[in-house]
């Protein structure tokens, strides 16, 4: 097995980018990695937008700091797999010299998820961003434009579309992660040379209250979620089942349903025979 120097998790959000994060430093000692108490879960690991953000961006000797703390350095991004555009307009740049060599000499694993998941989830959290996503329909904000142009579903599709086209990634998705989660892992560890610790349980407990991250943030140096609570109270979700209809489904199929079938997600009516 070839080693690796960092990791990089590229996904669309809401993907189940932060699980993978947070299973990847249960199991594998070497990618863990501290900050004081109370700064921001980010420093636990590199986000790559930190480096072309306008308003939160990290400094060389800031992005040095965090990656140099583990031995193999965890990374994330939502940019397209050809670095043009991000999840934000705001966040998107230029990629540094530094960034991109550190990129470069790690192993990189795709995470994706069903569509229809996605979207749910996205819209759920944006509408704590953006007023008019909180008002729009599940099938709206589907059709809705992502700042690149493009509707938030097609950008999906060209998001997990470019990813995959590289040979040289490992790719799984968020349902084996949660159905399967010891065979994920030791794929994980056969792909970046490393021998999973399998930590019991397998998988972290899931945060799912806003203040139980501010506690963790506050209380623990390492905790054990990164992941990114979104407000149920005030934005909450209705699952995709209960919200889409027959022409619905058809429509996303006809957008995406050559991905779904390539991704192994069952269309409207593969579910419907069940």
């Amino acid at each position: 097995m070839s080693e690796t120097s960092g990791i990089l998790i590229a996904s669309h959000p809401r993907s189940g980018t932060h699980l993978l994060i947070d299973v990847i430093r249960r199991q594998f000692p070497d990618t863990r990695s501290w900050r004081w108490w109370g700064q921001p879960l980010d420093y636990l690991y590199f986000n790559i937008e930190r480096s072309t953000s306008e308003n939160r961006h990290f400094d060389l000797k800031f992005r040095q700091k965090i990656l140099s703390r583990p031995n193999i350095p965890l990374m994330k991004t939502h940019y397209l797999a050809d670095y043009s555009s991000t999840w934000v307009e705001e966040e998107t740049g230029k990629i540094p010299e530094d960034v991109k060599a550190v990129i470069g000499a790690s192993k990189i694993i795709y995470i994706h998820r069903d569509p229809r998941e996605v979207m749910v989830s996205y819209k759920q959290f944006l509408s704590a961003i953006r007023p008019d996503i909180a008002e729009k329909t599940l099938m709206d904000f589907m059709r809705a434009r992502h700042w690149t142009g493009l509707s938030h579903i097609d950008w999906w599709k060209s998001h997990v579309m470019g990813w995959l086209a590289n040979p040289d990634i490992s790719s799984l998705s968020y349902r084996d992660l949660i159905e399967a989660p010891r065979e994920t892992v030791e794929t994980i560890g056969k792909f970046i040379g490393r021998a999973p610790h399998f930590q019991s349980p397998v998988l972290p407990g899931k945060v799912k209250t806003v203040s139980k991250t501010r506690r963790d943030r506050l209380l623990s140096l390492s905790p054990d979620s990164t992941g990114i609570v979104a407000d149920r109270t005030r934005f909450p979700s209705v699952p995709w089942r209960e919200e889409m209809r027959t022409e619905d489904h058809e429509w996303l199929e006809t957008q995406v349903g050559d991905v779904m079938d390539q991704l192994g997600y069952k269309r409207w009516e593969q579910m419907a025979d069940v």
